[in-house]
């Protein structure tokens, strides 16, 4: 077909734009009784309004490249059979003819490709759930009523959608019904041993398995209970209608998955040791979304206020007062001067804490047994770097203040202060303004000496770069908060310019609340 026979094909289209509308309402009016399930109906909807939107589109530009017509064609299948379109196309056809011959078509099809999609999401689920393993660092596993072979995993060692994964360092026994079938190829490769429930459970477990059996709340408190002695971590995949109800009775985590939610039930929770401090920076009242004595509220820039009940930033040796142009610094300088109790000391934000990848939601933030095993071998935990190419750090905090000679001035005096004070690490500011990621929010936790390391180098220099600012603006209208800014910079020079073991959680995330 070439370009003049394409331009003749979509002018028949065009005309056609009018009827096709009108066997469009037909199907949308008919969708959910024809298709049976709103997923799939929403879907097909979509499909057909996405088919609209292209045939208008071609309206208006006739002259529409023979690629671009190929898209046209494959959107338009979605919701068609071939016969159906070129049936629309003819004049005479019925609308109930082409409404037969492409919603029954089409819906069969979605039915047998969710068929599909099903059996890989068991697969799928195990593969988060295997993560989730590591994760916790489980070595002797009790798979319930044998899930991993249900999900057709019969060997620890498999390649699969989802990136290569192994658990040949773990232990798998199976526990099934008496009368119960395992293969022996899973009984060869994949369990080290299967228990009946005659003969009862005889060891004790990392982590428990009960991921395809329960089906209703009342089976899933029974079996938690059950087993609450038999396993460290007990993970569950719990019915929709029932997740609110077990999550106020248990304390559960949870993780989202592309695959369902995933619940762990820490049957040995750590207690707190007290030597660790996250102190929460907030500068408005709030409630605080996890209930662990690890976590400190601190108000910003209480200088003197009311405040909201919390520990504010105006005791003792404080500089509250510069709040509101150095943002989360004040609370950063207080807790450097005052507490005196914590050997590892961390920052969060009111609204963004540490958190696993992968959590669905607050239940799932930095404990501090995870804490205390990082700093094993490391002095300082940010989080991971993010992207910010093709921008430099430098150009992508320009972007903030578009217009604000203040940011130009900051960036100018905060340099000459450090250069003043420490002109070894101007070498240093340089390169990370001119890199391409940056970890963001000042968010950290370090071992207490790294800390007032730290902070002894920062503030002997952004306070009187901030004093030199201050001069500088008076009288212009200038977003105040720029020296903030670039203090937030400051914590990556300091880690490029020092000999301090640095580790981004890699396994977390800054949530976002």
């Amino acid at each position: 077909m070439n370009y003049i026979d394409v331009r003749k094909e979509i002018r028949v289209i065009n005309k056609k734009i009018e009827y096709i509308q009108g066997i469009a309402e037909i199907i949308l009016n008919n969708t959910p009784r024809l298709i049976g399930t709103p997923q799939i109906a929403n879907e097909f909807i979509g499909a057909v309004n996405g088919c609209i939107d292209m045939l208008a589109d071609n309206e208006a530009e006739i002259t529409i490249k023979f690629k671009e017509y190929g898209v046209f064609l494959e959107e338009f299948l979605k919701i068609t059979t071939v016969e159906a379109r070129e049936a629309v196309i003819d004049i005479g056809i019925e609308a109930a003819v082409a409404l037969n011959e492409s919603v029954n078509c089409w819906a069969e099809s979605v039915k047998a490709q969710n068929r599909g999609k099903t059996a890989d999401a068991e697969q799928g689920m195990i593969y988060e759930v295997i993560k989730v393993l590591k994760g916790l660092k489980c070595r002797k596993v009790l798979d319930i009523n044998n899930c991993l072979e249900k999900a057709e995993l019969i060997t620890k060692r498999f390649d699969n959608p989802y990136g290569y994964l192994s658990f040949e360092d773990m232990e798998v026994d199976s526990l099934v019904a008496d009368d119960t079938e395992v293969s022996i190829e899973a009984e060869d490769n994949l369990y080290s041993c299967v228990l009946r429930n005659g003969s009862g459970i005889w060891k004790k477990y990392d982590a428990v398995l009960l991921l395809n059996e329960l089906n209703t709340t009342e089976n899933i408190v029974k079996r938690l209970e059950d087993l609450k002695n038999v396993g460290h971590y007990i993970i569950i995949k719990a019915p929709d209608e029932g997740d609110r109800e077990i999550r106020e009775r248990y304390p559960l985590k949870c993780f989202q998955t592309e695959h369902g939610k995933v619940y762990v039930l820490d049957t040995q929770p750590w207690e707190y040791t007290g030597q660790t401090a996250l102190y929460v920076v907030t500068h408005k009242p709030f409630e605080l979304p996890i209930k662990n004595p690890m976590y400190h509220v601190i108000h910003a820039g209480k200088n003197g206020s009311e405040g909201f009940g919390f520990c504010g930033d105006d005791t003792g040796d404080n500089i509250s007062s510069c709040n509101p142009y150095i943002n989360e610094l004040t609370a950063v300088y207080w807790i450097w001067k005052n507490d005196k109790a914590h050997k590892y000391i961390g920052i969060n934000h009111y609204r963004r804490y540490f958190s696993w990848k992968g959590c669905f939601d607050t239940t799932n933030l930095l404990e501090e047994d995870t804490v205390l095993d990082m700093f094993d071998n490391c002095d300082v935990i940010i989080v991971d770097p993010m992207s910010l190419y093709p921008e430099t750090v430098a150009e992508t905090t320009r972007k903030i203040f578009i217009g604000d000679i203040g940011y130009d001035i900051a960036y100018e005096r905060t340099r000459q202060a450090l250069e003043k004070v420490h002109p070894e690490d101007v070498k240093y500011f340089d390169k990370v303004m001119n890199q391409y990621k940056f970890a963001a929010c000042n968010v950290f936790i370090m071992k207490k000496e790294f800390f007032n390391e730290y902070c002894n180098w920062l503030f002997s220099f952004i306070l009187e770069a901030l004093e030199e600012w201050l001069k500088d603006i008076e009288g212009k209208d200038v977003n105040k908060r720029a020296i903030g800014f670039m203090g937030e910079r400051m914590l990556a020079v300091w880690l490029k310019g020092h000999h301090v073991r640095v580790k981004p959680l890699n396994g977390f995330k800054l949530l976002d609340i």
